[in-house]
C-alpha cells in the first residue's frame, strides 16, 4: 500500500519539464508531445506544453489549432481570466494535451510561462538548441526535471554527454534528474545498444522510442496511429518522470 501512496504522491507534484538537446531534428518536439500526450491520458488535471522556439513547430503538431501565441498571452496580461481565458491561447489535442505557440523573447516566456503555471501543475517545455540562450536559461531556471533527446549515433552521443556536462555546472540539481531519451529515426539504428548503455552506466534513465512512420511524416501527431510500441515508450517515459 505504500507504494502505490508514494505513486499517488508524486504523480501530485508540480512539475515542469525541459525538454532539450544541442542538436535539432532529432526528436525534441515529437517528444515533448509524446510525453505530453502520456501524462495528459493519466492526469485530472490539465497538462500543457510551451515551445520556447520563436518559430517552433509544437502547437502545430496538435490536431486543434490556436492562432495566439506566448507573445500573445504575455501582452494580454491581466485580461486573461482564468482557464476559459487561457484556453483560446492554446492548441490541443483528444488526450488533453494543451499547447502554447512560441513568440516573444526571454521577457514574454516569462509571463507566459507564469500565467500558465497558474492553471496547472505539469508543463512540458519545447526548448532550444542553444544552452545560453536567455529564454532556454529561462526555462531551465523555472525546470524541476529534464529531458536530453538524442540520436542514436556518435555525434548524438557526444552532444547529449556535452549537456549533461553543462547542467552539471549550471544547474547541478536539475541535471540529476536528467533522464536520455533515445528517438530512432530510422529503421536501422546500429548504435541504439551503446548510447543506452552509455548514460544507463551513469545512473541515468534511459528511454528508447522505436522508429514510428506516422513519428516520421511530420505533421499533426495522432496518438492512436503511433505503433504499440511507440506508446508504450511514451508510457514508460511517463511512468519514470512521475517516479522521480
Amino acid at each position: 500500500m505504500w507504494r502505490e501512496a508514494i505513486a499517488e504522491h508524486n504523480q501530485s507534484l508540480s512539475r515542469t519539464i525541459a525538454v532539450i538537446s544541442l542538436k535539432g531534428g532529432v526528436g525534441k518536439t515529437t517528444t515533448a508531445v509524446g510525453l505530453g500526450t502520456a501524462l495528459a491520458v493519466r492526469h485530472t488535471e490539465h497538462v500543457i506544453a510551451v515551445d520556447a522556439n520563436h518559430f517552433g513547430t509544437l502547437a502545430s503538431r496538435m490536431p486543434q489549432q490556436a492562432e495566439l501565441d506566448a507573445a500573445d498571452l504575455a501582452a494580454a496580461g491581466g485580461r486573461v481570466q482564468g482557464w476559459a481565458g487561457l484556453r483560446r491561447f492554446l492548441a490541443s489535442n483528444p488526450q488533453r494535451l494543451h499547447a502554447l505557440a512560441g513568440g516573444g523573447g526571454a521577457e514574454a516566456y516569462e509571463a507566459a510561462a507564469a500565467m500558465v503555471a497558474d492553471h496547472t501543475d505539469t508543463v512540458v517545455t519545447d526548448c532550444r538548441t542553444d544552452l545560453d540562450d536567455t529564454v532556454t536559461k529561462a526555462v531551465l531556471e523555472r525546470a524541476t526535471q529534464c529531458l536530453i533527446v538524442l540520436e542514436p549515433s556518435a555525434d548524438g552521443l557526444a552532444a547529449a554527454q556535452a549537456t549533461l556536462s553543462h547542467l552539471a555546472g549550471a544547474h547541478p540539481a536539475l541535471a540529476h534528474t536528467c533522464v536520455f531519451v533515445i528517438c530512432q529515426r530510422s529503421r536501422r539504428a546500429p548504435q541504439l545498444r551503446q548510447a543506452e548503455k552509455a548514460f544507463a552506466a551513469q545512473a541515468h534513465p534511459v528511454v528508447a522510442i522505436p522508429y514510428d512512420r506516422h513519428l516520421d511524416q511530420g505533421g499533426v501527431i495522432v496518438r492512436d496511429k503511433l505503433r504499440r510500441a511507440t506508446r508504450d515508450a511514451y508510457d514508460r517515459l511517463a511512468n519514470i518522470i512521475t517516479s522521480l
